[in-house]
């Protein structure tokens, strides 16, 4: 779940999914943001339609005393930013953030990015509007938004973009990200306030395929366009009775509107068939409510619940949350939560097609009900220092309800989103299970004397169970992630200074599902060995960035310079495996190699 300033927002990166999380490249700015919150389990009673995590965000006010500009430029491309008063009186600001990219240059020097002979654009812009009154509250106005687009050409090397059925395809793809919000805090008394939320967000992604093979030169194989707009409209209330006793509650209904559509030809088929065609409207309902109460200076507590209503199918959720923390000194802490969750299949699944034996189309999964889980964590929190921190977590997580094929398969929805499409199944039924447990384990130096660091590792194992009732390892089960990230900054002199940065990423490596080498050359396209899916393993994840830099502070303008080594030892991990089956050649596509990425910024 990404939130932004209380308002669950569409996925907020560049050459997005419907229905995903992640992306290549953010839209999201650090120049704009003011702090974020990361919660991976049992998170609270507010949060809900999520199982894996929350992203919650808020966006900065700009300078309510003066202006400010800030200009950037390298080979990820330009950014302009100003900000400033709008009334000096009523320190009412204003803040805007713009960012065109566009990587030619940089493939022109004979650098790789990772996309072969592509090339992706994207820009974006950040904003906000932040309007106090005396007597009427605090008026903001916020938005983000992007556009991206890339062409994959059709290559002669057999090894790249190849399609499922081996022939020659030319790729392009764009898509369209935004959301406008409006909201209104307003504080009734010292103790109770109340926020409204209003706002209009959207996704529009379009990609297309065409066969570049002389005998069927300019045919279509596949065409996509999912749009989704969503009006949501929300109101939280917030009361302290007293020192020890606060309540939040809050509804938020979310109207989407969908337009889908996707023709595809089918492995196996040379027929261009429909998956998708609908245009509707579906509602998503949302309420919750929190009590927190303290025992004592030492223990504290929180219990709340969720519900949520999808109006397409009538699927309803009651969620309770819970959790607990005991201060046991002033530097330590002991913390244990847990709940239920639940959430919805990415939109586009419920309007999958299928034809009947009878010729008439169904919508299969349309019926789909939520998948749902239980979280539990326990946490310690101890800060050695004032700028010394370490926090361990151990959790668990038990997912049900998840959706599978009717007949026995290794198929789970809990693995989709591990590539950039989600699986064309219909007849899918909540028959299926998944479990994780691990443990996290952060430890911090906060920034002071110009020297900060962060260590970060997570051990886990992740499960699943498909509706041929085998246990099997989810795509995501790299068992562990670890980073290490350092910097450090000397004064040269009054005026200038030097920095240097780095960090490590170390990573079980990605499990993937073996080619059927002889049923693909026997049926012309690609095949897995389902009945072994996920059982291979790719080398582990290693990548070291360093970062150097220079700044120089001036009366008026502030300058720096530095340039990012990206992965400076070339390091060959492996992004996706390809199966050409007409020759029943392997291939490999690699992450972005070594790669200097060069910048300028001056601020006034």
């Amino acid at each position: 779940l990404w939130r932004m300033d209380g308002i669950d927002i569409p996925n907020p990166n560049h050459y997005s999914t419907l229905g995903s999380t992640g992306g290549p490249v953010t839209i999201l700015n650090t120049n704009t943001l003011k702090n974020s919150d990361f919660m991976t389990s049992a998170f609270p009673a507010q949060y809900g339609n999520a199982l894996a995590g929350v992203f919650d965000l808020r966006m900065r006010n700009g300078n309510n005393e003066k202006y400010e500009f800030l200009g950037e430029m390298g080979f990820n491309g330009f950014e302009l930013s100003a900000e400033g008063p709008l009334n000096k009186t009523t320190k009412a600001s204003f803040l805007v953030d713009y960012r065109y990219s566009m990587v030619a240059a940089i493939q022109a020097l004979g650098l790789s990015v990772g996309t072969g002979s592509s090339t992706p654009y994207y820009q974006d812009i950040n904003f906000k509007i932040n309007m106090p009154t005396r007597k009427a509250g605090t008026f903001s106005i916020f938005g983000l938004g992007g556009e991206s687009h890339i062409r994959f050409p059709a290559e002669e090397d057999d090894n790249l973009y190849a399609s499922n059925d081996g022939t020659l395809r030319d790729r392009k793809f764009k898509s369209l990200t935004g959301v406008t919000g409006f909201t209104h805090t307003y504080f009734f008394d010292s103790r109770t306030s109340g926020k409204l939320t209003l706002a209009v967000s959207g996704y529009d992604s379009k990609y297309k395929e065409t066969i570049a093979d002389e005998d069927k030169f300019g045919e279509v194989a596949y065409d996509n366009r999912f749009r989704h707009v969503k009006y949501s409209a929300g109101y939280i209330f917030n009361r302290k009775f007293n020192p020890k006793n606060q309540l939040t509650a809050g509804i938020i209904a979310d109207l989407n509107r969908l337009t889908l559509n996707q023709k595809y030809i089918p492995d196996g088929d040379s027929v261009l068939q429909q998956l998708i065609d609908t245009k509707d409207n579906t509602v998503l309902t949302k309420a919750f409510t929190n009590f927190g109460h303290r025992f004592s200076d030492k223990l504290s507590t929180n219990i709340g619940v969720y519900y949520q209503l999808f109006n397409l199918n009538n699927s309803w959720s009651i969620e309770p949350r819970w959790n607990i923390k005991y201060q046991m000194k002033p530097n330590q802490s002991l913390s244990f939560g847990a709940g239920m969750h639940s959430q919805l299949q990415p939109l586009g699944v419920y309007f999958y097609e299928s034809k009947n034996s009878s010729g008439q189309v169904e919508l299969t999964n349309r019926e789909l009900d939520f998948v749902r889980s239980i979280h539990t964590v326990f946490g310690y929190d101890i800060n050695f220092s004032k700028y010394f921190r370490l926090k361990a977590e151990v959790y668990g997580q038990y997912i049900y309800d998840a959706a599978v094929e009717k007949t026995a398969s290794s198929f789970s929805m809990l693995n989709a989103g591990a590539g950039f499409g989600f699986p064309d199944k219909t007849n899918l039924v909540n028959n299926g299970e998944g479990y994780n447990y691990g443990l996290e384990l952060t430890l911090e130096r906060f920034l002071n004397k110009g020297f900060y660091y962060l260590v970060t590792a997570s051990i886990f194992e992740s499960k699943y169970r498909g509706s041929d009732d085998i246990w099997r390892n989810t795509v995501f089960n790299s068992n562990f992630v670890s980073n290490v990230l350092a910097g450090k900054e000397w004064a040269l002199n009054r005026k200038s200074s030097f920095g240097f940065d780095t960090k490590l990423a170390f990573a079980g490596g990605q499990l993937y599902t073996p080619f059927d080498i002889e049923g693909s050359q026997a049926d012309g396209y690609v095949k897995y060995l389902e009945n072994e899916a996920n059982s291979q393993r790719l080398d582990a994840y290693w990548r070291w960035d360093v970062k150097v830099s220079y700044t120089r502070n001036g009366k008026r303008a502030t300058q720096k310079w530095y340039i990012d080594f990206q992965n400076v030892t070339n390091n060959k991990n492996i992004y996706v495996r390809t199966l050409n089956p007409k020759s029943g050649k392997i291939g490999e596509i690699n992450q972005i190699g070594f790669f200097p990425n060069i910048n300028y910024q001056i601020t006034f």
